[in-house]
């Protein structure tokens, strides 16, 4: 057994000295070719297409006999803070579609007579467009107290309306496609409740869902100024949606009494 033993030992260190020379010798005649370290390959049209938009933006809005430097200027302090508004309620809003998507994706995958009226509810909530929403959201939230929460949560359930569909198809996609011997190998571990959950149910989701997300976030995006339109007292709502209504009407204007005075 010891002799036998020693021959394997032996046989294993000659197997790993052929390896080094051969490592050290380089590839071999008829050998695959390493392959070479990529680079980063620049497009031309895209890169010309990404330039020439600003520019020409730039240059239209230097066109305008109403333009200066110092009015663009007036309107940075206010930009910023409307553009935090909303990120703010950007924000808030996806939190909110993340978990409604798990927890109404999960139950209707997990329950079969949940799914049965559970996915044609959906469907219908998803046809409904944002502008659908804005009667009831705004008789519903608008006038809760303390002052401007009403207007604020108002804005932040209709940017919800456009985000939560798609995240919560992904969700219940995910889960209902979840392979059998992945749960079959679950329940033999005995993972239940929270731990099932964090180990092979949102796992099996990430992927769609973080797909789904960006979907949802963009078409947020599409929808906030519909979604930020109100008045609390005669004074808007900060946000982008009234900044680009008052810079559009304020545009209006400025053209309307140049048109009249010429």
């Amino acid at each position: 057994m010891a002799g036998g033993g020693g021959i394997h030992l032996t046989a294993q260190g000659d197997s790993a000295l052929n390896l080094s020379e051969s490592v050290a010798r380089g590839p071999t005649v008829g050998s695959l070719p390493s392959p070479a370290p990529s680079k980063v390959r620049w497009s031309r049209p895209a890169t010309l297409l990404y330039l020439a938009v600003p520019l020409s933006i730039g240059v239209l809005a230097a066109s305008d006999p109403g333009f200066t430097a110092a009015g663009l200027a007036s309107y940075l302090p206010t930009a910023t803070v409307d553009v935090s508004y909303s990120f703010l309620r950007m924000s808030a809003a996806y939190l909110l579609s993340l978990a409604f998507a798990l927890s109404y994706g999960y139950y209707a995958a997990a329950h079969r007579t949940g799914e049965r009226v559970m996915i044609p509810i959906l469907d219908i909530l998803q046809s409904v467009p944002i502008l659908g929403f804005f009667p009831i959201v705004v008789l519903v939230l608008y006038n809760l107290q303390p002052s401007g929460f009403g207007p604020n949560l108002a804005s932040v359930i209709l940017i919800f309306t456009s985000m939560s569909w798609n995240m919560v198809f992904g969700v219940y996609e995910s889960l209902k496609t979840v392979p059998s011997d992945l749960r079959e190998a679950a329940d033999t571990f005995g993972l239940k409740g929270w731990l099932r959950f964090r180990r092979l149910l949102f796992p099996a989701t990430v992927n769609r869902l973080v797909y789904n997300s960006v979907l949802s976030w963009t078409g947020g995006w599409f929808f906030l100024v519909e979604a930020e339109i109100f008045t609390t007292n005669g004074a808007a709502l900060p946000g982008i949606g009234s900044f680009l209504s008052f810079a559009a009407s304020g545009h209006t204007a400025n053209s309307s009494s140049r048109d009249s005075s010429s």
